[in-house]
């Protein structure tokens, strides 16, 4: 699944508002976030993920360490818009699930979240796509907090149930503030794993939503499927092109090759689309490794060499240059300003 580089305005408003209430000041959240109060009450809006992600270090700076899980826990079916009121009316939580991994793109601009099935448990996996904007340890683990705990915040309302999951599963190291793990997950926690994930037993995906209409749900689908269909027709191309690039990159070598033979057409058609849209390729990398360039660069646990290694570049040295060519400036001295 293509991730969008912005997510729903309703997901940002409840950020914005639980935020307020807990001390963090509307001015400053309105100018780490470049839209104010009055703008996030436009439902017809998207608001760029970087922007949101922006404001919650903010808003973790500037409250306590566990607000991340405090936010989730405060996740709420009716806040999050139409597919909180989608999966509201599914027969029982495995429907919902699979309703809410099919809406995901509306509300989880950095993550992707998969369902993983066998005969005993269900495991649902997180990972963070967009690391170019969480590179810090501390980054990536607000974005996990925030994601599973919210998921188990609809969870459990959902169920009208004292809901707890068998295990939970996170890829870094057990946190100072484990006290608030375990009073909010209530399950056996597992830090150090290989992904970030929520394991359920089999029967706990068979639990009843109560009241939920049908008819509402089919209604709603309808709504929604049409809603993120307007919503990626209105992508421009090169947007598309630019995510790919961004995926790619620290994977090492890229060619517009790879790229189009990603996006299943030839390099030709693609070369035309952005030409269409008034730019190139080229110009797309340099913009999009610039910009990465810059975020890595305020990252001071990355090396220069490890931000040219993420970057695509084979010498250090290639790196600089273009860095140099950019903004006048060379990587180190930029980094140390």
């Amino acid at each position: 699944m293509k991730k969008l580089l912005s997510i729903e305005v309703a997901v940002v408003r409840m950020h914005f508002n639980i935020l307020e209430r807990n001390g963090v000041p509307k001015k400053i959240l309105e100018d780490t976030l470049g839209f104010s109060r009055e703008d996030i009450q436009n439902d017809d809006i998207r608001i760029p993920f970087k922007k949101n992600f922006q404001m919650l270090k903010k808003g973790l700076e500037l409250t306590e360490p566990t607000m991340a899980l405090k936010i989730g826990k405060m996740y709420s079916l009716q806040e999050v818009g139409i597919i909180g009121q989608l999966i509201r009316n599914c027969r029982n939580l495995e429907e919902a699930s699979y309703q809410l991994l099919r809406y995901q793109n509306f509300y989880f601009g950095s993550s992707i979240f998969e369902l993983i099935s066998d005969d005993s448990y269900r495991v649902l996996k997180h990972s963070i796509v967009q690391t170019v904007y969480c590179t810090e340890d501390d980054e990536k683990r607000l974005i996990t907090e925030l994601n599973l705990s919210s998921c188990l915040a609809l969870i459990r309302q959902l169920t009208n149930e004292n809901f707890n999951p068998k295990e939970m599963h996170f890829s870094y190291r057990k946190p100072e503030y484990i006290d608030a793990y375990e009073t909010y997950f209530r399950s056996f926690l597992k830090f150090n794993q290989k992904e970030d994930s929520i394991v359920f037993k089999k029967e706990q995906f068979k639990i009843p939503i109560p009241d939920h209409q049908p008819y509402m749900k089919d209604i709603l689908t309808q709504y929604a499927d049409a809603k993120i269909e307007k919503l990626e027709s209105n992508i421009r191309f090169q947007d598309k092109v630019r995510q790919m690039i961004m995926e790619l990159l620290p994977k090492g070598i890229l060619s517009i090759e790879m790229v189009s033979e990603k996006l299943n057409m030839s390099r030709w058609t693609l070369t035309r689309k952005l030409k269409k849209e008034g730019t190139t390729f080229k110009n797309l990398l340099k913009i999009q490794r610039k910009e990465m360039a810059l975020n890595y660069l305020e990252n001071k646990k990355l090396s220069i060499a490890e931000i040219a290694f993420l970057l695509g570049y084979s010498e250090v040295s290639a790196f600089q240059r273009a860095f140099k060519n950019w903004t006048g400036k060379n990587p180190p001295k930029f980094k140390d300003r």
